[in-house]
């Protein structure tokens, strides 16, 4: 299985972009704050729902292009992906994602303790028992701020991870090592791929000839 850095930022970056733009756009009326953790919206339930359905759909074509494992003739589950990640990967679930410089995060944090990720399990009981309750609370109220921002951190850092394997699989020599349009909110903490080119990258950002292009400069 071959990807292209264009076939990715077709197929998968721009998609990304939209669900934060549509993330944003909640984010003006809730802005975020550890006193909103848990509060919970029906346009927090969709966006979630995207975000899960997307992250497991990247989770199968990032582990297939690196050869890892196969599934054409099997389902996957967050199981399945936490096993083979880790095993290849052994400091993915300790990357620090960083949330418009307010918030550090780390999304695949319990696999380190041999736990489910509670965002996850979160949006499972939202699909599958939206109206039933789990823990005294009603499920469909676990589609929450806290469970949002895990799970779109989820999303950008596993994008991250798929991109630098296309480029390094692919071997492309330009100077550029991260998708454009970046991310207006996230980066990985300590990504040492792009510190020399970029620190804040949700509000700078960068050209295809790795020219920095300062925040009022672009559309």
């Amino acid at each position: 299985m071959m990807c292209s850095k264009n076939d990715f930022l077709n197929n998968y970056w721009n998609y990304y972009l939209l669900l934060e733009e549509e993330y944003i756009e909640i984010e003006r009326i809730i802005p975020v704050d550890d006193i909103n953790n848990k509060t919970f919206s029906n346009s927090y339930m969709k966006i979630l729902f995207s975000l899960c359905s997307e992250i497991d759909i990247l989770f199968k074509i990032f582990i297939e292009f690196n050869n890892w494992a196969n599934f054409s003739k099997t389902e996957g589950n967050m199981g399945k992906y936490k096993d083979i990640i880790t095993k290849n990967l052994p400091y993915f679930s300790n990357e620090i994602l960083v949330f418009s410089d307010t918030k550090e995060l780390k999304p695949f944090d319990n696999w380190n303790l041999g736990k489910k990720l509670t965002w996850w399990d979160d949006y499972t009981l939202i699909k599958h028992k939206r109206t039933l309750t789990t823990d005294d609370k009603v499920n469909y109220k676990k589609a929450n701020q806290e469970n949002i921002l895990n799970a779109l951190c989820a999303l950008y850092q596993l994008e991250m991870y798929y991109y630098k394997s296309i480029i390094d699989i692919n071997n492309n020599k330009d100077k550029l090592r991260i998708p454009v349009p970046q991310s207006k909110r996230i980066r990985i903490k300590d990504w040492k791929d792009n510190a020399d080119l970029i620190d804040n990258r949700y509000i700078q950002y960068i050209d295809e000839e790795g020219h920095l292009i300062i925040e009022g400069d672009f559309d």
